[in-house]
């Protein structure tokens, strides 16, 4: 009987550590241990980033005995620049791969942390939606693989190239995409939590509002106690976000160096397309061209505004709480004077009960003495 795998991050990040597994970018392996999907890392991990390194280095040596460029190609831009920016795309994906390889535990670290993480979060009553972080994870997959092959379509048909070395470049293109998107996702998945955290925190305003019938001092031990469980939380992520610089700082690195180049080569080429080329104005040519930049500069886009975002959201936590703060302090304010107020009401209450009291004697008093 099969056991029933209860969702988590790694169970939301499986589809794309599949395809990234299936490049040998990834060679850790996930495992249902106590009812969750686990990253593991074993000895084989070894053995298969080897077996991928020799097959793509024998492609690499028979791309540079082999690889020809349309003879067209060489009045619009140098035969040496073409060499130039496959070999960085080539050179990326083993970069990938062998930091890959190297980094590996520190992203099983990173899963693993998230992993506990999400289960403090359970205490503080918050939920993270893994069905739908799953959808998008399936979005991005089908991006990568729609956009690159319609990429390397265009770019395979202005150069005389074999099946091997349509391989070689189908290969170097997907790792590029996919090792970039592994880390986006990773800083996606701590901005999700930040953004949780600070809806979480903006709700206890709402404790204002139930100060009837809750007592201000059971509604502040309440926020209290939250409060300490968010704030270790937040303090965790940031130990996250730590982890996944190391793991990806030489990588993206390289990433951005070959981005800039695509893109200034694309733009160059594109520029001698329409310029001084229109005779060698192909289809194949332009959609090379315009396909390589719009993905390299939506890439970058995507990049920076998903590192941007986390920091903006991470940094907002502080302004949240200090706002926080003032609004427990004029809970305590308001509990102050309400207590002060009911007192002081009290006080009079007894006052007057004491001067009617006193007016009933006198006034039994008179009525005894006219008696009399």
């Amino acid at each position: 009987m099969l056991k029933k795998v209860r969702p988590n991050v790694c169970s939301a990040v499986k589809p794309l550590h599949i395809v990234s597994k299936g490049l040998g970018v990834q060679p850790y392996s996930m495992n249902v241990v106590d009812g969750f999907k686990t990253p593991l890392s074993t000895k084989k991990d070894a053995i298969y980033t080897v077996i991928f390194v020799i097959i793509y280095l024998a492609l690499t040596v028979y791309t540079a005995q082999n690889m020809q460029i349309e003879e067209a190609s060489f009045t619009l831009i140098s035969k040496y620049s073409v060499v130039i920016e496959v070999a960085m795309l080539i050179i990326l994906m083993f970069t990938f791969i062998f930091f890959g390889f190297l980094f590996r535990k520190y992203i099983i670290k990173i899963l693993k942390r998230l992993c506990a993480i999400d289960l403090n979060l359970e205490m503080a009553k918050i939920d993270m939606d893994y069905k739908k972080m799953e959808k998008w994870i399936y979005s991005v997959i089908i991006y990568i693989i729609v956009s690159g092959v319609f990429r390397l379509f265009m770019m395979i048909n202005t150069m005389n190239i074999d099946i091997l070395i349509q391989l070689l470049l189908c290969a170097a293109t997907f790792v590029k995409s996919v090792a970039k998107n592994q880390f986006v996702i990773l800083v996606v998945q701590v901005r999700d939590r930040y953004e949780r955290i600070n809806e979480t925190v903006k709700s206890m305003f709402l404790f204002k509002s139930s100060v009837v019938q809750v007592s201000a001092n059971s509604a502040i031990k309440k926020i209290t106690e939250s409060l300490y469980i968010l704030c270790r939380v937040h303090y965790k992520l940031r130990k996250v976000i730590q982890n996944i610089i190391t793991a990806y700082s030489i990588q993206l690195l390289g990433y951005l160096g070959v981005a800039l180049a695509n893109i200034i080569f694309q733009s160059y080429l594109l520029y001698a397309l329409i310029t001084s080329h229109k005779d060698h104005m192909t289809i194949y040519f332009m959609g090379s061209s315009i396909s390589w930049l719009i993905d390299e500069i939506y890439e970058l886009y995507t990049l920076v505004k998903t590192c941007s975002t986390t920091c903006n959201i991470a940094a907002e936590t502080a302004t949240i709480l200090h706002q926080l703060r003032n609004h427990i302090k004029n809970m305590e304010l308001e509990s102050h004077i309400i207590g002060a107020v009911t007192t002081y009401l009290v006080i009079l209450i007894q006052f007057d009960q004491a001067q009617i009291s006193i007016s009933n004697s006198r006034l039994q008093m008179a009525n005894n003495s006219a008696n009399s």
